[in-house]
Protein backbone atom coordinates (compact mmCIF):
# COMPACT_ATOMS: atom_id res chain seq x y z
CA UNK A 1 0.00 0.00 0.00
CA UNK A 2 1.54 3.31 -1.15
CA UNK A 3 2.10 5.50 2.28
CA UNK A 4 0.12 8.69 2.80
CA UNK A 5 1.40 12.12 0.60
CA UNK A 6 2.60 14.41 3.14
CA UNK A 7 0.82 18.13 2.75
CA UNK A 8 -0.02 20.66 4.41
CA UNK A 9 -3.22 22.59 5.20
CA UNK A 10 -3.09 26.36 4.25
CA UNK A 11 -0.50 28.19 2.60
CA UNK A 12 2.30 25.90 1.35
CA UNK A 13 5.16 25.40 -1.47
CA UNK A 14 6.12 22.70 -2.90
CA UNK A 15 8.87 20.99 -5.66
CA UNK A 16 6.91 18.26 -7.69
CA UNK A 17 8.46 15.92 -10.08
CA UNK A 18 6.64 13.21 -12.56
CA UNK A 19 8.35 10.64 -14.96
CA UNK A 20 6.91 8.61 -17.87
CA UNK A 21 6.80 5.05 -17.10
CA UNK A 22 10.26 2.86 -17.79
CA UNK A 23 11.77 6.66 -19.06
CA UNK A 24 10.63 5.29 -22.91
CA UNK A 25 8.30 7.77 -23.53
CA UNK A 26 9.96 10.88 -24.81
CA UNK A 27 8.41 14.04 -25.22
CA UNK A 28 9.30 16.32 -28.92
CA UNK A 29 8.89 19.98 -29.31
CA UNK A 30 5.43 20.00 -29.30
CA UNK A 31 4.77 17.79 -26.67
CA UNK A 32 6.89 19.85 -23.90
CA UNK A 33 4.66 23.36 -25.47
CA UNK A 34 1.54 21.42 -25.05
CA UNK A 35 2.58 20.37 -21.33
CA UNK A 36 3.75 23.93 -20.46
CA UNK A 37 -0.04 25.23 -22.10
CA UNK A 38 -1.91 22.68 -19.93
CA UNK A 39 0.31 23.37 -16.81
CA UNK A 40 -1.06 26.99 -17.06
CA UNK A 41 -4.70 26.22 -17.28
CA UNK A 42 -5.20 23.70 -14.66
CA UNK A 43 -2.99 25.81 -12.43
CA UNK A 44 -5.47 28.55 -13.11
CA UNK A 45 -8.27 26.70 -12.71
CA UNK A 46 -7.13 25.22 -9.20
CA UNK A 47 -6.04 28.48 -7.84
CA UNK A 48 -2.27 27.53 -8.12
CA UNK A 49 1.12 29.67 -8.86
CA UNK A 50 3.78 28.29 -11.31
CA UNK A 51 6.43 29.94 -10.08
CA UNK A 52 9.19 27.98 -12.43
CA UNK A 53 9.11 23.82 -14.15
CA UNK A 54 11.10 22.53 -16.67
CA UNK A 55 9.74 20.06 -18.91
CA UNK A 56 12.28 17.15 -20.47
CA UNK A 57 11.62 14.58 -22.60
CA UNK A 58 10.73 12.04 -20.25
CA UNK A 59 9.69 14.13 -16.57
CA UNK A 60 9.15 17.24 -15.76
CA UNK A 61 9.70 19.79 -12.68
CA UNK A 62 7.40 22.17 -11.11
CA UNK A 63 7.78 24.56 -8.34
CA UNK A 64 4.44 26.36 -6.79
CA UNK A 65 2.59 28.00 -4.51
CA UNK A 66 -0.66 26.96 -2.83
CA UNK A 67 -2.33 29.85 -1.25
CA UNK A 68 -4.87 29.71 1.39
CA UNK A 69 -8.55 28.34 0.44
CA UNK A 70 -10.70 30.82 0.25
CA UNK A 71 -14.13 31.23 -1.16
CA UNK A 72 -14.37 31.55 -4.94
CA UNK A 73 -17.21 33.86 -6.09
CA UNK A 74 -19.16 32.68 -8.99
CA UNK A 75 -17.88 35.11 -11.90
CA UNK A 76 -14.23 33.62 -11.13
CA UNK A 77 -15.40 29.86 -10.80
CA UNK A 78 -17.06 30.53 -14.28
CA UNK A 79 -13.43 32.22 -15.74
CA UNK A 80 -11.66 29.13 -14.08
CA UNK A 81 -13.91 26.66 -15.55
CA UNK A 82 -13.67 28.53 -18.65
CA UNK A 83 -9.97 28.39 -18.93
CA UNK A 84 -10.26 24.72 -18.42
CA UNK A 85 -13.24 23.40 -20.11
CA UNK A 86 -13.86 26.09 -22.43
CA UNK A 87 -16.23 29.37 -22.83
CA UNK A 88 -19.31 26.92 -24.38
CA UNK A 89 -19.01 25.00 -21.33
CA UNK A 90 -18.76 27.85 -18.91
CA UNK A 91 -21.64 29.58 -20.44
CA UNK A 92 -24.06 26.40 -20.22
CA UNK A 93 -23.03 26.59 -16.94
CA UNK A 94 -23.98 30.22 -16.17
CA UNK A 95 -27.21 29.48 -17.72
CA UNK A 96 -27.93 26.19 -15.99
CA UNK A 97 -26.98 28.12 -12.54
CA UNK A 98 -29.68 31.24 -13.11
CA UNK A 99 -32.18 28.85 -14.16
CA UNK A 100 -31.60 26.95 -10.72
CA UNK A 101 -31.72 29.75 -8.86
CA UNK A 102 -34.62 31.12 -10.66
CA UNK A 103 -36.44 28.14 -9.36
CA UNK A 104 -35.28 28.28 -6.23
CA UNK A 105 -32.86 25.29 -6.45
CA UNK A 106 -29.30 27.28 -4.86
CA UNK A 107 -28.79 24.08 -3.17
CA UNK A 108 -28.55 22.00 -6.21
CA UNK A 109 -26.35 24.81 -7.55
CA UNK A 110 -24.27 25.16 -4.50
CA UNK A 111 -23.44 21.22 -4.76
CA UNK A 112 -22.62 21.86 -8.23
CA UNK A 113 -20.14 24.54 -7.78
CA UNK A 114 -18.55 22.65 -5.17
CA UNK A 115 -17.88 19.70 -7.16
CA UNK A 116 -15.31 21.84 -9.00
CA UNK A 117 -14.32 24.32 -6.06
CA UNK A 118 -13.70 21.30 -4.04
CA UNK A 119 -10.26 20.35 -6.68
CA UNK A 120 -9.27 23.73 -5.95
CA UNK A 121 -6.15 24.37 -3.82
CA UNK A 122 -5.06 20.80 -3.11
CA UNK A 123 -1.64 19.69 -4.97
CA UNK A 124 -3.45 15.73 -5.43
CA UNK A 125 -6.73 16.93 -7.27
CA UNK A 126 -3.88 19.59 -9.42
CA UNK A 127 -1.74 16.97 -9.99
CA UNK A 128 -4.59 14.17 -10.94
CA UNK A 129 -6.14 16.65 -13.42
CA UNK A 130 -2.59 17.99 -15.48
CA UNK A 131 -1.57 13.99 -15.73
CA UNK A 132 -5.09 12.75 -16.80
CA UNK A 133 -5.99 15.59 -19.31
CA UNK A 134 -1.78 15.26 -20.33
CA UNK A 135 -1.78 11.60 -21.38
CA UNK A 136 -5.37 11.87 -22.95
CA UNK A 137 -3.99 14.37 -25.59
CA UNK A 138 -0.43 12.44 -25.82
CA UNK A 139 -2.44 9.35 -26.82
CA UNK A 140 -4.24 11.25 -29.60
CA UNK A 141 -1.58 12.46 -30.94
CA UNK A 142 1.18 9.77 -30.59
CA UNK A 143 0.79 7.20 -33.13
CA UNK A 144 1.08 3.36 -31.81
CA UNK A 145 0.58 4.57 -27.91
CA UNK A 146 -1.30 3.30 -25.64
CA UNK A 147 -0.88 2.12 -21.77
CA UNK A 148 0.67 3.70 -19.05
CA UNK A 149 2.13 7.19 -20.13
CA UNK A 150 3.60 7.89 -16.62
CA UNK A 151 5.23 6.20 -14.08
CA UNK A 152 3.54 5.64 -10.82
CA UNK A 153 2.77 8.46 -8.40
CA UNK A 154 3.96 11.70 -8.69
CA UNK A 155 6.84 13.02 -5.88
CA UNK A 156 6.28 16.24 -4.05
CA UNK A 157 8.99 18.15 -1.52
CA UNK A 158 7.58 20.57 0.56
CA UNK A 159 9.85 24.20 0.45
CA UNK A 160 10.07 26.81 2.80
CA UNK A 161 8.27 29.78 1.34
CA UNK A 162 11.27 32.01 1.63
CA UNK A 163 13.69 33.57 -0.97
CA UNK A 164 16.59 31.49 0.35
CA UNK A 165 15.04 28.23 0.03
CA UNK A 166 12.57 28.94 -2.52
CA UNK A 167 15.45 30.28 -5.17
CA UNK A 168 17.69 27.17 -4.58
CA UNK A 169 14.93 24.41 -5.89
CA UNK A 170 14.35 27.11 -8.91
CA UNK A 171 17.52 27.40 -9.46
CA UNK A 172 18.18 23.46 -9.81
CA UNK A 173 14.99 23.22 -11.77
CA UNK A 174 15.93 25.58 -14.37
CA UNK A 175 19.77 24.04 -14.72
CA UNK A 176 18.09 20.37 -15.43
CA UNK A 177 18.82 20.58 -18.60
CA UNK A 178 22.56 22.06 -17.96
CA UNK A 179 23.22 18.62 -16.21
CA UNK A 180 21.53 16.78 -18.62
CA UNK A 181 24.01 18.96 -21.41
CA UNK A 182 21.35 19.72 -23.82
CA UNK A 183 22.30 22.96 -23.73
CA UNK A 184 25.43 24.95 -21.92
CA UNK A 185 23.28 27.83 -21.11
CA UNK A 186 20.21 27.65 -19.38
CA UNK A 187 18.44 30.63 -20.78
CA UNK A 188 18.64 28.44 -24.28
CA UNK A 189 16.17 26.21 -23.05
CA UNK A 190 12.91 27.47 -23.77
CA UNK A 191 10.54 24.72 -22.11
CA UNK A 192 12.15 26.11 -18.89
CA UNK A 193 10.51 29.15 -16.68
CA UNK A 194 13.75 31.03 -16.83
CA UNK A 195 13.88 30.54 -20.60
CA UNK A 196 10.53 31.36 -21.33
CA UNK A 197 11.02 34.24 -19.11
CA UNK A 198 13.77 35.84 -20.87
CA UNK A 199 12.15 35.27 -24.07
CA UNK A 200 8.99 37.98 -22.36
CA UNK A 201 6.66 35.29 -21.46
CA UNK A 202 5.11 37.13 -18.85
CA UNK A 203 3.64 34.23 -17.16
CA UNK A 204 6.93 32.43 -16.30
CA UNK A 205 8.39 36.52 -15.66
CA UNK A 206 5.86 36.56 -12.95
CA UNK A 207 6.30 33.12 -11.29
CA UNK A 208 10.48 33.41 -10.90
CA UNK A 209 9.74 36.95 -9.72
CA UNK A 210 7.74 35.60 -7.18
CA UNK A 211 10.33 33.51 -5.78
CA UNK A 212 11.94 36.43 -4.32
CA UNK A 213 8.49 38.66 -3.56
CA UNK A 214 5.34 36.85 -3.26
CA UNK A 215 3.35 39.87 -4.30
CA UNK A 216 5.72 40.37 -7.63
CA UNK A 217 3.96 40.99 -10.90
CA UNK A 218 6.24 40.09 -14.30
CA UNK A 219 7.25 44.06 -14.63
CA UNK A 220 9.10 42.70 -11.19
CA UNK A 221 11.23 39.87 -13.51
CA UNK A 222 13.04 42.85 -15.06
CA UNK A 223 13.75 45.37 -12.58
CA UNK A 224 14.51 43.39 -9.50
CA UNK A 225 14.57 39.52 -9.86
CA UNK A 226 15.88 39.13 -12.93
CA UNK A 227 19.96 39.96 -11.80
CA UNK A 228 19.47 37.79 -8.66
CA UNK A 229 18.42 35.04 -10.00
CA UNK A 230 21.23 35.29 -13.01
CA UNK A 231 23.47 35.83 -10.24
CA UNK A 232 22.05 32.20 -8.34
CA UNK A 233 22.50 30.63 -11.79
CA UNK A 234 25.89 31.94 -12.99
CA UNK A 235 27.70 33.28 -10.26
CA UNK A 236 30.37 31.33 -7.97
CA UNK A 237 31.48 28.96 -10.58
CA UNK A 238 28.83 27.04 -10.92
CA UNK A 239 28.51 27.44 -14.45
CA UNK A 240 32.17 26.25 -14.79
CA UNK A 241 32.84 23.65 -12.24
CA UNK A 242 32.70 19.64 -13.82
CA UNK A 243 30.00 18.14 -11.72
CA UNK A 244 32.03 15.10 -10.98
CA UNK A 245 34.88 17.03 -9.24
CA UNK A 246 32.16 18.96 -6.84
CA UNK A 247 31.12 15.61 -6.04
CA UNK A 248 34.73 14.68 -5.49
CA UNK A 249 35.35 17.87 -3.12
CA UNK A 250 31.97 16.38 -1.11
CA UNK A 251 33.00 13.62 -0.37
CA UNK A 252 36.44 14.80 0.91
CA UNK A 253 34.32 16.54 3.45
CA UNK A 254 35.33 20.28 1.90
CA UNK A 255 32.41 22.62 2.46
CA UNK A 256 30.61 23.02 -1.12
CA UNK A 257 28.69 26.40 -2.39
CA UNK A 258 25.33 25.70 -3.51
CA UNK A 259 25.86 27.03 -6.88
CA UNK A 260 28.37 24.07 -7.55
CA UNK A 261 26.18 21.40 -6.01
CA UNK A 262 23.22 22.20 -8.21
CA UNK A 263 25.09 20.97 -11.29
CA UNK A 264 25.19 17.99 -9.56
CA UNK A 265 22.01 15.68 -9.56
CA UNK A 266 20.56 16.02 -6.03
CA UNK A 267 17.74 13.64 -4.47
CA UNK A 268 17.55 16.26 -1.19
CA UNK A 269 14.99 18.39 -3.66
CA UNK A 270 12.98 15.32 -4.72
CA UNK A 271 12.57 13.23 -1.53
CA UNK A 272 13.70 15.37 1.04
CA UNK A 273 10.22 15.57 2.15
CA UNK A 274 10.95 19.15 3.25
CA UNK A 275 13.55 21.71 2.18
CA UNK A 276 14.45 24.77 4.34
CA UNK A 277 15.88 25.72 7.25
CA UNK A 278 16.92 23.48 9.84
CA UNK A 279 13.91 25.71 11.77
CA UNK A 280 11.44 25.25 9.22
CA UNK A 281 12.11 21.61 8.49
CA UNK A 282 12.36 20.80 12.80
CA UNK A 283 8.70 22.55 12.75
CA UNK A 284 7.03 20.07 9.44
CA UNK A 285 8.95 17.30 11.18
CA UNK A 286 6.45 17.88 14.39
CA UNK A 287 3.96 18.60 12.26
CA UNK A 288 3.89 15.48 10.42
CA UNK A 289 5.38 13.40 13.10
CA UNK A 290 2.99 10.22 11.92
CA UNK A 291 5.04 9.49 9.11
CA UNK A 292 8.45 8.83 10.56
CA UNK A 293 9.73 6.21 12.25
CA UNK A 294 8.90 6.44 16.31
CA UNK A 295 12.86 6.49 17.14
CA UNK A 296 13.15 9.26 15.40
CA UNK A 297 13.84 12.31 17.80
CA UNK A 298 15.28 15.27 14.88
CA UNK A 299 13.75 16.79 12.09
CA UNK A 300 16.61 18.54 9.97
CA UNK A 301 19.35 17.00 8.12
CA UNK A 302 21.87 19.23 6.77
CA UNK A 303 22.54 18.96 2.78
CA UNK A 304 26.26 17.66 2.91
CA UNK A 305 28.59 19.90 3.17
CA UNK A 306 26.87 22.30 1.86
CA UNK A 307 27.55 26.04 2.73
CA UNK A 308 24.94 28.64 3.71
CA UNK A 309 22.62 30.02 1.00
CA UNK A 310 21.32 33.37 1.30
CA UNK A 311 21.50 33.71 5.08
CA UNK A 312 20.49 29.65 6.15
CA UNK A 313 21.95 26.41 5.77
CA UNK A 314 19.49 24.51 3.87
CA UNK A 315 18.11 21.24 5.63
CA UNK A 316 16.00 18.35 4.40
CA UNK A 317 13.98 15.66 6.65
CA UNK A 318 16.12 12.82 5.31
CA UNK A 319 19.69 11.98 5.19
CA UNK A 320 20.69 11.81 1.34
CA UNK A 321 23.80 11.22 -0.63
CA UNK A 322 24.52 14.09 -2.88
CA UNK A 323 24.76 12.90 -6.94
CA UNK A 324 22.44 10.38 -7.17
CA UNK A 325 19.62 10.45 -9.75
CA UNK A 326 16.91 12.92 -9.48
Amino acid sequence: MATARIKNCGESWYHIVSRTAFQEFKFGEEAKSMFVDMLRRVAYFSGIDVLNYCVMTNHFHILIHVPEKREVPEDELLKRISALYGHDNAEELRRRWLELRKHRMSGKMAEEQASFTRRMGDISPFMKCLKQRYSIWFRHHSQGFAGTLWEGRFKSVIVQGEAGALSAVSAYIDLNPVRAKIVDDPKDYKWSGYGAALAGDGAAMRGIARVFNPDATAKDFTESALGLYREILYVKGGDAIDGEKVKQVAKEKGKVPLPLLLRCKMRHFLRGTFVGSAEFVEDEFQKHREHFSVGRKKGARPIGRCEEWCGIRLCTARKLRTGETA
